[in-house]
């Protein structure tokens, strides 16, 4: 059985111009969510669902021309503004229980954001996720700029 610091995980660090409340309501506010969750490049499709409350449910239907990823999890820890943990499931980790963890710090340009998504259960389901959560801090970051 291997370690939980031996299974797959991606790492992603950004600062990014705006205060750790905004970012913080980015990620846990549907409508807000709905304007930015997506891990395709281009134009942003989601529906965004969100009981924000540890043990509480997320549902996201997130679409690319003919491609959709389904993914839904659950609120495992949350600190407004500074940590939000969640799993992670559907979409190409199938029925793997995956979990993400989000820290934000504030930083002299911004919120310095840190996203770890572990127990990805494949080196290529590594590699696809860190080109997606790559792909969400651009438009996350898009939006949380916005004047």
């Amino acid at each position: 059985m291997q370690s939980e610091s031996t299974v797959p995980a991606v790492t992603i660090k950004r600062v990014i111009r705006s205060s750790p409340h905004k970012i913080f309501s980015l990620w846990t506010r549907p409508e807000l969510m709905a304007r930015w969750m997506t891990p395709y490049p281009g134009q942003v499709k989601c529906i965004a669902e969100a009981d924000v409350r540890v043990g509480g449910a997320f549902k996201l239907s997130m679409q690319s021309g003919e491609s959709t990823c389904e993914i839904e999890g659950n609120y495992v820890a949350i600190e407004p503004p500074h940590l939000l943990v969640f799993t992670w499931c559907g979409g190409p980790t199938q029925n793997a229980n995956t979990l993400v963890t989000l820290e934000l710090r504030s930083a002299n340009a911004g919120t310095e954001l840190t996203l770890t998504h572990q127990r990805l259960p494949t080196p290529e389901l590594r590699a696809d996720h860190g080109i997606g959560w790559a792909n969400m801090f651009e438009h996350l970051t898009a939006v949380a700029e916005e004047e």
